[in-house]
């Protein structure tokens, strides 16, 4: 899934690929939307919008992609706690299964890690992050 915020960015540039009759080289596009958030800019958008294809997903960076859990509830739902269970232990058996005696060590450490939080060296962060992007640190 992508980010509706990246969506949005994306019909922005969609918009002026329109406003330009779909005639944006690369000079005059400047690639700012590509350079600055990693989203496919006017001047890429073109063929793809007057071949009617699909935007690539790769041509999005990762930041803008997310995980949806909205998709896989309704499956959650229709599955039972057994069906639930067998699953991960299948799952995790033929991953352990195909690991050597190091690996397999990795493994049992990140499940702990997973079920008994307190075992990870991961700790809560005392302040929030401030990240150079943020307004506070461009009045600065």
């Amino acid at each position: 899934m992508i980010s509706i915020q990246a969506l949005r960015l994306i019909l922005d540039e969609v918009e002026r690929v329109g406003k330009n009759q779909g005639e944006i080289s690369v000079e005059d596009c400047a690639c700012i939307l590509q350079k600055t958030c990693g989203l496919p800019c006017a001047h890429e958008l073109v063929e793809y919008i007057w071949e009617d294809k699909p935007i690539p997903i790769d041509l999005v960076d990762g930041f803008w992609k997310k995980l949806g859990m909205e998709e896989n509830k309704k499956q959650a739902d229709e599955d039972s706690d057994e069906e639930v269970r067998n699953q991960i232990k299948a799952d995790v058996d033929k991953y352990f299964d195909a690991s050597n005696k190091e690996k397999r060590i990795l493994i049992v450490k990140r499940m702990r890690e997973v079920y008994v939080p307190t075992t990870t060296p991961l700790i809560e962060p005392d302040a929030p992050n401030s990240h150079s992007w943020s307004s506070k640190s461009r009045q600065d």
